[in-house]
Order: structure tokens, then C-alpha cells, then sequence
């Protein structure tokens, strides 16, 4: 089980999962029952069995995080506690110690959580969860009016930081995985079935028809000529108005497909992917390896820009940051090596982790 669906090995030969769910989504935990049925915790997506036969069946749709057998009785557990979800210090406020997102909205810090919410800062580093929060957050981004939030169930938004409700449009998928402002305003929503563009009233949906390689769309960005990128888990697409063009592994242009983070640089963009490392991408000419083609797994939206220099949120390999003449060199110091995103937020960097939030006057390298 990882963080991109089910594998299996016959004979030799590694395969993912071709379910619909267990071979795209995050596997949390797998258990063999005394019956020899496969117990797969899905998170977000429930509780499912393979049998004998391997057909799947969801037993419970509730967030699966673990299992615990007692007896001859088997149940899936919620994440918390001892169950894959450190618990945040109960002085701070926050709801959990697994930081998902990090933003700022009229200057004001928030904080998503994997499935414990959204929680705004309040003062002296004490927060408060936001009522009717959504839980499971994987993206937020502020257009300076409207904080957009977005979930595992759906595009939510607030305007004050005190209310939160849900954003009436119809998209393709309730499943988020990413946001981006535009500078015409413009704000673009990577689901589980596509991408759509927010402006006004009016909405924009952008699918297999206009050129998008995959409806499994991770991540998006817009450069500086205000053309729209897509990282997909079969590659990344450019939208222009001549028309769309892909780049894939296959082409050479990529290092892995399933892209999980995009950075506008110019008119380029920077890809981050799952255990391939980072590229430099620009509509013409060959790409560009980041990192010294080192493989790290970039987490989503785990590409950040910083002065002149970009961090970079790895799974594993913790904060680096790439400075001039591409240097790479790591921050230490954190309390998890799993690292979600940093911002710049009254007076102190802010850098969220699987494993707590953490608040510094400046961002240090060694300490």
C-alpha cells in the first residue's frame, strides 16, 4: 500500500491496482483476516475487502485510518492518536498535529489539517478551529476577498476567516486536489475528473476534449503570459490559444508522469513528481533537471517561491531549498521529514509537517 494506490506482485512483476479507488488513491494500512480476505484502509474512501475471487467491496464508507482485531472481531479505526495522526499540543489550539495547508487571507494565518479542519490564527500562537469546518483540506488559496478551500468533499470558501460555507458551482469532482489564482482573477481547481476555471458567476470546465491527457489533474499554475499548466498523473499539459500541448515521460520531457506540484517561473514552469525528482519546463526546448536529477518525492504543492530561491516540500527528504546556481541544501531542524508547505505570516515562517506546525523568526538552515 502507498500514498498513490495499491500495488501487487505476481510472479515477479510489480502492477498497481486498476480499481478505481484502491489504485489511485492513498492506502493508510492493509490487514490479512484469518479468512485470508485482504482489509485495505483507504482513508477518505473507506474500508474495503478483497476476497479470494480479488473483487473489492467498500465495507464502510467512514475515514479508515487502521485497523484493530480483537478477538475474532475486526475494526477500522479513524486516524488519531496512535492510529497515524500525531496529536497537537492541547495549549496551541490546533486540531491535529498533521498539517495539510498552509495559507494567508488579509493577513491572517490558516492552517488545514488532513482531516481535523481549518484553523485560524488568533494570537500569541494560539488558534482556533473554524465552525463547520470541512475536514479533510488539500488545498487553500486566497484571491484577497475570498479564502478558497479545497477538500476531499468539496469546494468550500470563507470571506471574514469566521464563516465557511460551500461554494454552489457544479464541478466534475468533489475531490480537490489543488487551487491557483490567475492574475486576471481567475481562480483554476484541479479534481479527481478535470479542471475548473472560477471567474465571476461564470465557470470554465477543461477535459479530455480540450487536450488534457488525464481527468486526474493534481496540480495547476499560471505564468506570466497568463497561460494555464496542468500536471496530471500521465503528464503536463500547456494551454494556449494556438492549442495544447502535452509532455510526457515518453517525449523525454518528463522524469515520471504523475506530477504532483507546478511553480510558474516566468514563462516556464517547475514540475514536481512522485519519487522522480524535479524539472524545469518551458513550452520550447528540452527540460531542465532540478536537484542534480536527484529523485525526491515532492508532496502537492511542495513548490515554494522564497526571495530568489524555490523550497521544496519532499515526503522523506524533508525541506530543501534551492537557491542560486541551483544549490540544494536542506533545513533541519523539523519535527517530521514529511513536509507540507511554508508561508510568511506575522513577522515568522511558518512550516507545516506531518508531525506539527512550526514557527521561526527567519528560516535557518542548520537549526
Amino acid at each position: 500500500g502507498t500514498s498513490v494506490g495499491l500495488f501487487i506482485r505476481r510472479q515477479g512483476k510489480l502492477k498497481r491496482s486498476r480499481h478505481w479507488v484502491l489504485g489511485l488513491r492513498a492506502i493508510y494500512a492493509l490487514f490479512v483476516d484469518r479468512e485470508d480476505r485482504l482489509n485495505i484502509a483507504a482513508g477518505p474512501y473507506g474500508w474495503w475487502r478483497k476476497d479470494s475471487a480479488r473483487q473489492a467491496k467498500r465495507l464502510n464508507r467512514q475515514f479508515i485510518g487502521c485497523f484493530r482485531q480483537s478477538g475474532d472481531r475486526l475494526r477500522g479505526v479513524i486516524p488519531g492518536g496512535d492510529c497515524g495522526q500525531p496529536t497537537a499540543p492541547p495549549a496551541s489550539g490546533l486540531p491535529s498535529a498533521h498539517v495539510s495547508m498552509l495559507a494567508v487571507h488579509r493577513g491572517v494565518l490558516f492552517v488545514g489539517h488532513f482531516d481535523k479542519g481549518l484553523a485560524r490564527y488568533q494570537t500569541k500562537h494560539q488558534f482556533r478551529l473554524l465552525d463547520d469546518s470541512p475536514r479533510f483540506i488539500n488545498a487553500l488559496v486566497s484571491d484577497g476577498h475570498t479564502l478558497w478551500i479545497g477538500t476531499a468533499r468539496g469546494l468550500f470558501k470563507t470571506r471574514d476567516g469566521q464563516q465557511i460555507t460551500r461554494a454552489r458551482l457544479r464541478l466534475p469532482s468533489d475531490h480537490i486536489n489543488g487551487l491557483a489564482r490567475a492574475p486576471d482573477g481567475t481562480i483554476w481547481v484541479a479534481t479527481s475528473r478535470g479542471i475548473v476555471g472560477i471567474h465571476g458567476r461564470g465557470i470554465r470546465l477543461i477535459g479530455l476534449q480540450q487536450g488534457l491527457p488525464s481527468t486526474i489533474v493534481y496540480a495547476v499554475a499560471v505564468d506570466q503570459r497568463g497561460r494555464l499548466w496542468a500536471g496530471t498523473d500521465r503528464g503536463v499539459s500547456l494551454f494556449e490559444p494556438s492549442g495544447t500541448k502535452t509532455f510526457t515521460q515518453l517525449q523525454g520531457s518528463l522524469p515520471h508522469d504523475w506530477v504532483t506540484a507546478l511553480r510558474a517561473d516566468g514563462d516556464c514552469v517547475w514540475v514536481g513528481t512522485y519519487d522522480a525528482g524535479i524539472v524545469r519546463l518551458c513550452a520550447v526546448g528540452p527540460s531542465q533537471a532540478l536537484l542534480g536529477g536527484r529523485r525526491v518525492w515532492v508532496n502537492p504543492h511542495g513548490l515554494i517561491p522564497w526571495d530568489q530561491e524555490v523550497l521544496v516540500a519532499t515526503l522523506g527528504d524533508g525541506l530543501l531549498r534551492v537557491g542560486h546556481h541551483r544549490r540544494v541544501e536542506p533545513v533541519r531542524g523539523l519535527p517530521s521529514d514529511d513536509v507540507t508547505a511554508v508561508v510568511h505570516a506575522h513577522g515568522r515562517v511558518w512550516i507545516g509537517t506531518r508531525g506539527g506546525l512550526v514557527s521561526r523568526p527567519e528560516l535557518r538552515l542548520n537549526n
